[in-house]
């Protein structure tokens, strides 16, 4: 047979839970059962244990980030300027600035190699693993480049 106890008011007056917490103890056995926060504390310990796995992915070496120039009627913004690329350059990303992408943001092609970067051609740009823009891609870059190649875009 179970008894039903109230739990303590500090339980309830803590927030632990958003209503009352109860404790059942067995009446027959000499050990009694866990409490409610007892049994959830054990539970999120197992959880914590049993998840520690390295997280897998692939390391920032290995991939590359493209930054297209921007094929938008008077856009003259980039999705990267020197200083992010020599920030990311110094990560491990390896990063490849299509020619003349940050000509219209006043930042010529050797600001961009002194920070780190590779100057590339547009299809060089779209084949990373990475693709920064900074508006979306026209339908035509996302049916042949972006969803042909299983890329990542970013926009």
């Amino acid at each position: 047979m179970v008894s039903v106890v109230r739990a303590q008011q500090v339980l309830f007056k803590t927030k632990r839970f958003n209503s009352i917490s109860w404790l059942c103890r067995r009446t027959t056995s000499s050990t009694p059962t866990q409490t409610t926060t007892e049994f959830a504390h054990q539970v999120a310990v197992d959880a914590a244990v049993s998840t520690k796995k390295p997280i897998g992915g692939a390391p920032y070496k290995s991939l590359s980030i493209g930054v297209p120039k921007e094929s938008h009627l008077n856009e003259k913004r980039v999705a990267l300027t020197p200083a992010m690329v020599s920030t990311l350059a110094k990560k491990g990303f390896t990063l490849h600035v299509e020619e003349n992408a940050g000509i219209g943001a006043s930042f010529p092609n050797e600001d961009y190699q002194n920070a780190g970067a590779k100057i590339v051609s547009r299809n060089a740009a779209y084949a990373s693993n990475i693709i920064l823009k900074v508006r979306q891609p026209t339908p035509e870059v996302c049916l042949r480049r972006i969803f042909f190649f299983e890329k990542i875009f970013v926009s």
